[in-house]
């Protein structure tokens, strides 16, 4: 039977990866604009591939560390290792490889030669990582300090194991306790960085994403169900001459938008603005195009779809709930009121067979990645100012999905600390989960945030559910027309 765990563990060592790339390829054949050919763009599609297969295996490392302590540690000396390198890793590709992409894309045009984008790309990447290092290398003086708190007992008679004469000392109820300062090398105050940023990431989009998720399902049936009408001839025929008003009025704008990027060095946020308010007017016109053409011949269309879509709304609505239970009694609560999903997986281990609990592991990390994806698109379809790509079923451009894919990677730095302080007693003495407990939560000036830090998720997934219920209410409803601010902008 013993040798049943080590044939799951080297499976799962040659499937995990073979399913991130199969997955982040079918994510951007799914989410990717028919703009966007095969040839097209492929270099940001090639590295929003390799992002977003990062971003998903990083959690699933956090299994085989578990079984490294549970088997004694044999690994325990190259593991901090990995986790260092891959830090830096994140950190030099997060600062180099993909603004680089981005901003070569975003500086491109149809009159702009490929040696301008190039030299505008290199010198925005340069600025953006000179700025990084010497933030970096500045706070380290500052902020590179751990503050660990050690406990002194005295008067402690040995006998058996350090518990038992803790338990016995009666000269020691209350011990001396003090903080020791200790200097993070480079390495440990740059991970530790990535670790607060990541954790910003997660605590903003994830907590979004907790209540945005499910109820973007309930979002998408409504519009089904209210859209969802059937008309004759005569009002098909009056809806086409409609769209066909509005191409023309597009095809016109599109050639003021496209005028925007003549001759500039880089393009400025107002205008990569007006860009995707043009693209979302043109989306806006295809897809009452295809509504009408569905109407008329379809009588509207089946109704499965919206019900589907309500089933599922109920069934990750139930997720997103497990989820807050389980943060409320096994983090906000101290001492702990019951570990949960923490006895689930141990008593899955115990009784069962330690491949189910990593399933159920990977099923509750990556809806935390899905949520801060989910948060993200939120964000941007309804808060302009901190708009950011979000990501549309079959509308996304292939830099767009870069950005997103690039958010998931820094975001995941902070899932998996959280993943380990969420699942503590099941991933006991793991290399990362003792990395981020002695060092992140004890950085100096950073430490008494994390006392408060699950109260500030519970008030984004507060306001993820206020600004959902307001998205259902006014987009599904009351559906935006960028065309109209489009218009006000062109016309300055």
């Amino acid at each position: 039977m013993a040798t049943i765990p080590n044939i799951f563990l080297i499976v799962m060592f040659a499937v995990i990866p073979v399913l991130a790339v199969v997955t982040s390829v079918i994510l951007l054949c799914v989410f990717q604009s028919p703009l966007d050919t095969f040839g097209a763009a492929l270099i940001p599609k090639i590295i929003s591939v390799f992002t977003m297969t990062l971003a998903i295996l990083i959690p699933m490392i956090l299994p085989f560390d578990v079984i490294n302590a549970n088997s004694g540690g044999t690994l325990s000396d190259v593991l901090p290792y990995v986790w260092q390198g891959l830090f830096v890793f994140i950190a030099i590709f997060a600062t180099l490889v993909i603004p680089f992409i981005i901003m070569f894309y975003e500086s491109g045009g149809t009159d702009i030669p490929i040696w301008r984008q190039f030299l505008c790309a290199g010198i925005s990447t340069a600025l953006i990582f000179i700025i990084f290092s010497g933030v970096t290398v500045a706070t380290y003086f500052l902020l590179g300090f751990a503050e660990i708190p050690v406990v002194k007992y005295s008067n402690i008679e040995f006998s058996n194991t350090l518990a038992t004469a803790v338990a016995s000392c009666t000269d020691c109820q209350t011990p001396d306790s003090t903080n020791l300062k200790v200097q993070m090398s480079f390495i440990v105050y740059l991970i530790a960085a990535l670790s607060v940023v990541g954790w910003v990431f997660f605590l903003v989009l994830g907590g979004l994403g907790v209540s945005a998720f499910p109820l973007g399902f309930f979002r998408e049936a409504v519009i089904g169900f209210r859209k969802r009408q059937k008309i004759d001839e005569n009002q098909y025929r009056t809806i086409q001459r409609e769209i066909a008003k509005q191409t023309t009025e597009l095809i016109q704008l599109g050639v003021k938008v496209n005028d925007l990027f003549k001759g500039g060095f880089v393009a400025s946020p107002a205008n990569r603005k007006a860009m995707r308010d043009f693209q979302d007017a043109v989306k806006q016109v295809e897809e009452d195009f295809n509504l009408a053409k569905r109407n008329f011949e379809d009588g509207g269309g089946t109704i499965f779809i919206p019900i589907g879509l309500l089933i599922a709304g109920v069934l990750v609505t139930f997720v997103s709930i497990v989820w807050i239970v389980h943060i409320v009694i096994y983090l906000v609560v101290n001492p702990p009121l019951f570990g949960f999903l923490n006895v689930l997986f141990s008593v899955v281990d115990e009784y069962i067979f330690s491949g189910i609990s990593w399933i159920l592991y990977m099923f509750f990390a990556y809806y935390m990645i899905v949520c801060v994806v989910s948060g993200n698109s939120l964000i941007a379809r309804n808060i302009p100012i901190f708009s950011v790509y979000p990501l549309k079923y079959r509308d996304t451009l292939a830099n767009g999905f870069l950005v997103n894919t690039g958010i998931m990677l820094i975001s995941a730095l902070g899932t998996i600390q959280f993943l380990t302080t969420a699942f503590a007693d099941w991933a006991v003495l793991s290399t990362v989960g003792v990395m981020f407990t002695v060092i992140v939560k004890n950085m100096i000036y950073v430490n008494f945030a994390f006392r408060y830090i699950h109260y500030v998720f519970f008030g984004f997934v507060a306001l993820g559910f206020v600004i959902s219920v307001i998205d259902i209410l006014y987009n599904a409803l009351r559906p935006k027309q960028p065309l109209e601010g489009l218009k006000k902008y062109l016309a300055k």
